[in-house]
């Protein structure tokens, strides 16, 4: 008897010396993606200054996800509360006290926004830079141009409060914290993708807004190191996991008001919110491109 708790001891000690080791690892690589210093020089894009341009502005920061991280008024909102995580909020990106951009210059917002990397050089944390470097021109233009003529809001938001579990998930690539080094730095952007009810404008939009937490193949699945995280479903058009029973009247009652055919609602990590401010052509196109798809079972990401 004495021999197996030895044993169990012995193991149980290899396994802790193990996990000490590889953690130390991860939180090393982390710490060398968040010290890197990148030197990018993109090209900026033109903002229009009309009234309309302004108005589509605002109405693509919701559009295409800024607003739940920024919030309404896009002096920032609360993205992250979660112990063992961390506290994050939103940048302030009005031009009132507290802003986080006051300084910034057209090429500070394509670096930033498209290639997650602030105007230091060293990458943003919790920025979704690996799906806004397909932006196209057009669509980053019009959100600078609502985002100049914002009202400015005086908000001194608290910084980021990252745990070190946080960023050893980050070093095993089972958390993103940091996106610089998944962009392609060297990516020739469209200057413009044009609005339709398309597919081809749909898998535009869905690139941008939903294949981050809905995978390559959009069939859903557990996101990866991310504990308590809501699952995010399969929206291919599957009978028995995904959207295959569903109609194009269930699917833009559930983007505009956050309710599934059954009753149920969809879970406020999913900012349908937000994207209630789709266009009835962008949702078309969505559908019409996720339609499209073979259908997958749930879990393939």
């Amino acid at each position: 008897m004495k021999r197996a708790f030895k044993w169990v001891g012995a193991v149980l000690g290899l396994a802790l010396l193990v996990t000490v080791g590889v953690s130390g690892w991860a939180y090393a690589r982390a710490m060398g993606k968040v010290q890197r210093h990148w030197d990018i020089q993109p090209a900026a894009v033109a903002v229009p200054d009309d009234e309309a341009s302004v108005k589509e502005g605002q109405r693509l920061f919701g559009a295409r996800g800024c607003r739940k991280c920024h919030g309404d008024d896009a002096a920032g909102a609360l993205i992250l509360d979660v112990p063992l995580l961390g506290t994050v909020y939103g940048a302030n990106l009005t031009r009132g006290a507290g802003s986080a951009v006051l300084a910034y210059t057209d090429v500070d917002w394509v670096r930033t926004v498209r290639h997650g990397i602030k105007p230091s050089g060293y990458p943003t944390e919790v920025m979704d830079s690996k799906e806004y470097q397909y932006m196209t021109d057009g669509d980053l233009g019009l959100i600078l141009s609502y985002l100049r003529s914002a009202p400015p809001v005086d908000r001194q938001n608290p910084p980021l409060k990252i745990t070190a579990l946080s960023y050893i998930f980050h070093g095993l690539d089972w958390l993103d914290v940091t996106t610089a080094d998944q962009v392609d730095h060297e990516r020739r952007h469209d200057a413009e993708v044009a609005p339709s009810a398309a597919p081809e404008f749909g898998k535009y939009v869905l690139r941008l807004q939903c294949q981050g937490c809905h995978g390559e193949t959009l069939s859903g699945g557990k996101l990866s190191g991310a504990p308590g995280l809501p699952i995010p479903p399969n929206l291919t058009p599957d009978d028995e996991t995904g959207l295959g029973k569903w109609t194009y009247a269930d699917f833009t009652t559930a983007m505009r008001t956050g309710k599934r055919p059954d009753g149920r609602m969809i879970d406020p990590f999913m900012p349908w919110d937000a994207y209630a401010a789709m266009s009835e052509d962008e949702l078309t196109a969505v559908w019409t491109y996720l339609r499209a798809q073979p259908p997958r079972k749930f879990g393939g990401r």
